[in-house]
């Protein structure tokens, strides 16, 4: 074993590695680098743009499939705006180079937000946050409480909010269209969504409202964040890291199946896995349920 740099502490957990016939390692930041990229938007009525460069370096644009969809572009920074505000990652440049501190999908918003040409600091300091709502698993959802300005030199509130497509639409009243706010078509936005998701996407919904009263209360709860306005669905993207496809190979002229472990739907096999070797269709997906313990999986 040391001949092939291996040092163990106990010989008996050699002799289970060595009867071993899968490996389930977690996707993210395990199977892929852990960097989302906000590769699509999706604008209420169905303007859908590409948003070009991957990572964490804010180097790309959002560009329309439809050429026709260009005059949407206001849109489009809109919603960029607001996930830069509903937001606690930090993106900046130092020595000559980006580095980001936060949340996976927050970093990928102020990423995607500096293509569009809105800087996080400039933005945060014309718009300074009053209140918030963390976001947490268990409610799907974060917001945020901004001083906007308006036209004539006065102030009012405003809401911004981003999650969970279901969470975000149950929160909303209207979409933004492109003459301007319009009745909520939340079955489209479901359908859309769903699509993404079927070609392995995450995907988030951004909207934004006035805060109840027009006075942001410090602090706000659940029941503040209602009667919003859609802006748009966010797509994501997390690349697998460069390394893993011949590591997936390699277990496999061993014997050895690996499997990815994702909190994903598991008929939805995430873009990661036909690179990387794992599953590449719905029937090779599987769920806690299917890994009975002392079973042949």
């Amino acid at each position: 074993m040391a001949a092939r740099h291996v040092i163990v502490r106990r010989m008996a957990a050699v002799e289970s590695l060595g009867s071993c016939t899968a490996i389930a390692s977690d996707k993210t930041g395990t199977i892929t680098v852990n960097e989302l990229t906000a590769t699509d938007v999706v604008l209420p009525g169905g303007s859908r743009w590409a948003v070009t460069g991957a990572g964490t370096v804010p180097e790309g644009d959002a560009v329309p499939v439809d050429p026709h969809d260009g005059p949407r572009r206001r849109g489009v920074v809109r919603l960029a705006r607001a996930g830069a505000l509903c937001n606690e990652a930090v993106l900046a440049h130092e020595d000559e180079r980006w580095v980001h501190h936060g949340d996976a999908v927050d970093v990928s918003l102020l990423v995607f937000a500096h293509k569009l040409g809105v800087f996080a600091p400039e933005t945060r300091a014309a718009a300074p946050r009053r209140a918030q709502i963390p976001f947490e698993s268990e409610r799907r959802f974060a917001a945020s409480v901004n001083e906007a300005p308006r036209p004539d030199g006065t102030h009012r509130q405003q809401v911004h909010a981003k999650g969970a497509v279901e969470t975000i639409l149950g929160r909303c009243t209207r979409q933004r269209g492109p003459d301007g706010d319009e009745p909520l078509d939340g079955a489209a936005a479901v359908a859309t969504a769903g699509q993404l998701a079927a070609d392995g996407y995450r995907v988030i919904a951004v909207a934004s409202g006035a805060a109840p009263g027009d006075s942001g209360p410090d602090p706000i709860d659940d029941v503040d964040v209602a009667d919003l306005t859609l802006l748009g669905l966010v797509a994501m993207f997390d690349p697998p890291r460069p390394d893993v496809p011949e590591a997936v190979a390699a277990c496999r002229r061993g014997g050895l199946r690996g499997p990815a472990v994702t909190g994903g739907h598991p008929h939805t096999p995430p873009p990661v896995a036909p690179p990387v070797g794992s599953a590449a269709s719905p029937d090779q997906g599987a769920t806690g349920a299917d890994l009975r313990p002392g079973g042949d999986e």
